[in-house]
């Protein structure tokens, strides 16, 4: 893959650019974390990110960075189980936002690669489209014990003529060693269940 880093400082400001492609992720995951929970091909397609701040709150040691000043804006296009996510994501004064659409998503291929005991979906394994507009702030940052709470706007996802929508709140918990999510979504969903895969389903359960 190939990564392009445009940096410029003026007056106690910064700012810089940078862009990939073609950059598999899986590598730099294992290198990061030792072991990387999603176990699949995973790949940059395309990525620019820009972002500006000031200088000197960077380098307040020993305390954290304060990153209050940090602005950022990325879009970022990723290719893995068959299908793409876009996401476009913005940080102002430590709050975020992102917007991401993934389409023809194989959630059966997806789930292996997450390691989930997933039914086999049959007609449909093959998500049409999801678009997941999610909120935070970057307080997990200073308190990485806490939990990180996410403000789901939406969630909107489309399978064949099955469709659910959702909002609410997910607090993920334990990131960096055993992973864990509370989840209290409002959620409305259209289902044929003469095309679901009840039996896989019941296994599961």
């Amino acid at each position: 893959g190939q990564v392009n880093t445009l940096t410029q400082l003026s007056n106690n400001q910064w700012q810089s650019e940078i862009t990939a492609s073609n950059l598999d992720l899986l590598p730099v995951c294992k290198t990061l974390l030792g072991v990387c929970p999603y176990q699949g091909a995973l790949t940059v397609a395309s990525t620019q990110i820009n972002a500006s701040g000031e200088l000197s709150p960077l380098f307040s040691l020993p305390d954290l960075p304060d990153l209050s000043s940090l602005t950022a804006k990325a879009n970022v296009k990723l290719t893995t189980a068959e299908g793409t996510i876009n996401t476009v994501a913005q940080l102002n004064n430590n709050q975020w936002q992102s917007e991401t659409i993934a389409a023809k998503l194989n959630l059966n291929v997806l789930c292996d690669n997450l390691n989930l005991p997933c039914p086999d979906l049959g007609e449909l394994k093959r998500l049409d489209q999801g678009k997941f507009v999610l909120a935070g702030n970057t307080d997990f940052i200073d308190q990485p014990d806490s939990p990180l709470s996410i403000t789901a706007k939406t969630i909107s996802l489309a399978l064949k003529k099955q469709t659910l929508d959702a909002k609410g709140t997910i607090l993920l918990s334990n990131l960096l060693t055993n992973p864990d999510a509370e989840v209290a979504l409002d959620v409305a969903a259209k289902t044929d269940l003469t095309q679901l895969p009840l039996t896989e389903v019941l296994d599961i359960i």
